[in-house]
């Protein structure tokens, strides 16, 4: 939960220090007798000598036998009906003390029913009679409007007449007067000197708040010492606003040593005696739990509400963010608005704030954009962070405000100079993609740090993003996978992707695909689009899972929903294939456009083969070469080597061999193995370029590092015939090999060869056989030709003249010419009558 600081020393504190009754009366709701005529002796402390006296009609004894049983002291019960009796008969006889003991009980309704327009008329009574306490309470009656017209003027005379006959509490509110300007002129040095008289009587009020003088130097020199002293003598008193503000210097360092189990103490004390600030702030403690207090926050929304119905403003907003996020209560967005609206009334700039976050996003309250940008106005004029930067996101959105980027950016500087990290990320993000300032990575990086430092996710998050790509930094993945862990573990869910993304791939860690998965799920299942597609890649490959191309299927399709181009792609591929769902054409075709509306160049080349080849929609060569040229434009390199096969062909536009060859550079070049293939062929045959075989290996070998069986073939071919390189049979069959591992078929048969033969492996006509028969399995008419004459001499397999037969026949079913004359010699049938020539 995010806290303002205890206190603004530039200013004063009026709701901690109000001339409230409570605080003027102090404990003693009745005045001793010893205070009140200390010039008349009482020798008489007997309770019987006393009722006795007062049965007798003497009125200072009647007034202090009242006091007694208002009090429940000097061995009387306490019986307010008494009380109020005894004060009664005294006050009619025009006893001053009594008078002012009748008005306290027609105030507080004891003994008698409360009547405060009477109790100021008695207040009245006993002040004309330059009665000190009366002249102060009547004061009090002024300056509330209780009982009386309000009327600071008069309160203000009143208190100075009473202060002057030397009256401890009016010389308190009088200098409080001169300390808030309320009737005068706002004087400190005058509410000193007030305070001052007043404190030297112990009077625990006046000692607060010279402290309070002292501690923040209004009116006199700055004290610390001198003030921790009257605040100490204050609450030893038992003044719950001294005891409520010792707690907050010990619980801030200030003037002391830094001490939350000390200031929990003092903090209970005030609590005891209802100080709804200490409250409040125990009941941060609880939910802190600071100062040595166990967590409890079923304690802390007690005390929050107890304090918040006292309309302590930070409580109501401490109340408010309980109900705001459902802590220890239902989350009900109206009753946290409600108890926002509270505070922000008082001027709480974190109410103000908050309020602002529900009439922004509707939560608990009709939305509002334009009413929350006004609040967030208010709390930034209190330099209140959060709303500083909320500000400005309004601003750069235009949400509630005019869009005005510069603004948004002023704004973000002012609360990150303040060092609030939300802010520090946004100006960092403006910095990074140069948003209302020149594009600037080493002040984006700058920023991005302060607040990541400050252990804010988000910021982290891009820490991962600079030292992934060395932006404003220097490159490290170690660096990129630290930070992205960290944001990760505070449920960044873009830092879980990329921390997933980094497993995968084995960035600034050791690859671990299972960890990949574990990631990408957490993200995915939080609704993270580019993690729920990667998982889906992780599902339709069985990276660190087990393959599954319904589950692949899943999740490409909830990030498809989201608008995630790529998954768009992907879904339509599963549709093309059907993997993971039932084939269907019409529906992959969809998918296609879906992605391609978003300018993504796969799926350009996906409808461009769609087009070529009729599936899903009506074949149209030309439409095809369009999609493929879209892709080309963008740099996709697949695009480039589809579009170069058109022009090689003159499929779909008009036959340029040497724009297929610059095409297919293109996309050779940018490490795109069938392109580096096709390029290969295009020297080897001197199409759109010169003929030239040495350039022809170069490609093929490049194609052939990466795998691709039809350049490790070729290659072979190469090394066989001598075509470009040194002839080499060794080197010849090692391609063969590669390429036939991959059962390429054409190179199956030439291994077969070379294994019949002996040609760069050792002879082995068994396993020519077998090679020969692999590749007659895919339609290779040479490899079943190769058969029937293996069957026909027996030669890796038993003679067999029937088997021969029928495989010279399938290979001349082909179009194998020269099968074609050895079925003619195996049946004594001419040529041109067995194939209709």
């Amino acid at each position: 939960m995010e806290r303002t600081t205890m206190m603004d020393t530039e200013q004063k504190m009026p709701d901690q220090t109000d001339n409230k009754r409570a605080e003027n009366t102090y404990t003693a709701v009745f005045l001793s007798p010893e205070l009140i005529s200390a010039a008349t002796a009482r020798q008489q402390r007997n309770y019987s000598e006393l009722v006795r006296r007062a049965e007798d009609g003497d009125l200072s004894a009647q007034d202090e036998l009242g006091v007694h049983c208002c009090n429940g002291s000097g061995g009387a019960e306490q019986d307010f009906k008494k009380g109020f009796f005894w004060f009664l008969k005294a006050a009619e006889q025009g006893n001053i003390t009594a008078i002012y003991h009748l008005a306290i009980c027609y105030e507080y309704g004891y003994g008698v029913q409360a009547d405060m327009r009477h109790a100021a008329s008695l207040y009245e009574e006993a002040a004309e009679q330059e009665f000190p306490p009366a002249q102060c309470a009547l004061g009090l009656c002024y300056e509330l409007g209780e009982g009386v017209p309000e009327d600071k003027k008069l309160a203000r005379e009143l208190y100075q007449q009473a202060a002057e006959n030397g009256y401890a509490p009016a010389q308190c509110n009088l200098g409080f007067f001169y300390y808030q300007g309320i009737a005068v002129d706002e004087n400190n040095a005058e509410a000193v000197r007030w305070f001052t008289l007043s404190a030297k009587q112990d009077y625990p009020r006046a000692q607060f708040l010279l402290g309070e003088c002292m501690e923040c130097g209004y009116g006199v020199p700055k004290d610390e010492a001198k003030a921790s002293a009257l605040y100490e003598a204050a609450a030893e008193r038992r003044f719950a606003p001294a005891q409520y503000r010792i707690g907050l210097r010990y619980y801030y360092g200030i003037g002391v040593a830094p001490d939350q189990k000390t200031a929990v103490t003092w903090f209970q004390k005030a609590a005891e005696q209802n100080d709804p600030d200490a409250q409040c702030m125990l009941g941060e403690c609880y939910e802190n739990a600071s100062g040595g207090l166990d967590e409890d926050r079923e304690k802390s929304r007690a005390l929050y509400e107890k304090a918040a119905q006292a309309g302590v403003a930070r409580a109501q907003c401490d109340l408010g963010y309980f109900y705001y996020y459902g802590i220890t209560v239902e989350r009900d967005g109206a009753q946290a608005a409600r108890w926002f609206e509270k505070a922000a009334a008082q001027g709480h700039p974190r109410g103000q704030y908050y309020l602002g976050l529900c009439c922004e996003t509707g939560y608990g309250v009709e939305k509002n954009p334009q009413v929350a940008a006004g609040l967030y106005e208010k709390a930034a004029e209190r330099a209140y962070w959060p709303a500083v930067c909320a500000l400005g996101l309004l601003y750069e959105t235009g949400s509630g405000v005019p869009e005005d980027k510069d603004k948004a950016r002023a704004l973000y500087l002012q609360a990150a100079e303040g060092g609030y990290a939300p802010a520090q990320c946004n100006l960092g993000f403006f910095y990074f993609r140069g948003i209302a300032v020149e594009e600037d990575d080493i002040a984006a990086a700058k920023w991005f740090a302060a607040s990541a430092e400050q252990n804010y996710p988000r910021a982290q998050f891009y820490m991962g993003v600079c030292y992934e790509n060395g932006y404003g930094v220097k490159q490290s993945w170690e660096q990129a996978f630290a930070w992205y862990s960290q944001a990760a573990e505070q449920d960044n869910v873009m830092a879980q992707c990329n921390l997933g993304f980094c497993y995968e791939k084995g960035i600034g860690t050791q690859c671990d695909l299972p960890l990949a998965v574990s990631w990408y799920r957490k993200a995915a299942e939080r609704g993270d689009a580019q993690a729920q597609h990667n998982l889906g890649y992780c599902y339709k490959n069985g990276f660190g899972i087990e393959r599954d191309y319904e589950q692949a299927v899943r999740w490409y399709r909830l990030a498809a929903e989201q608008g995630h181009p790529v998954s768009q792609n992907n879904l339509g591929y599963c549709y093309t294939h059907g993997q993971g769902v039932e084939q269907d054409e019409a529906l992959a075709i969809a998918w296609y456009k879906k992605s391609a509306a978003q300018d993504y160049s796969q799926a350009y080349v996906n409808l461009g083969w769609c087009y070529e080849f009729g599936k899903g929609v009506e074949k149209n060569l030309t439409e095809a070469a369009a999609y493929y040229q879209m892709a080309a434009e963008q740099g996709n390199i697949v695009g480039q080597n589809n579009l170069g096969t058109c022009f090689l062909n003159g499929s779909g536009v008009q036959q340029d061999e040497g724009r297929a060859a610059a095409l297919y550079r293109q996309s050779a070049e940018a490490g795109y193995a069938a392109a580096q293939y096709n390029l290969g062929y295009c020297y080897a045959l001197g199409r759109g370029v010169e003929r030239n075989a040495a350039l022809a290996v170069h490609w093929y070998e490049k194609a052939a590092a990466q795998g691709d069986a039809d350049a490790q073939f070729n290659l072979g071919r190469c090394y066989e015939c001598g075509q470009g390189v040194k002839k080499s049979r060794r080197l010849a069959a090692a391609w063969y090999t590669k390429a036939a591992e991959q059962s390429h078929a054409p190179a199956l048969c030439n291994l077969g060869e070379c294994y019949r033969f002996g040609r760069g492996v050792p002879r082995d006509k068994a396993k020519a056989v077998e090679l020969y028969r692999r590749s007659a399995a895919q339609g290779n008419r040479v490899a079943m030709f190769n058969l029937g004459e293996c069957y026909e001499k027996g030669t890796g397999v038993p003679k067999d003249k029937a088997e021969a037969l029928a495989w010279y026949q399938q290979s001349a079913g082909h179009g194998y010419e020269e099968a074609k004359k050895r079925v003619a010699r195996l049946t004594n049938k001419p040529l041109k009558w067995l194939w209709g020539g």
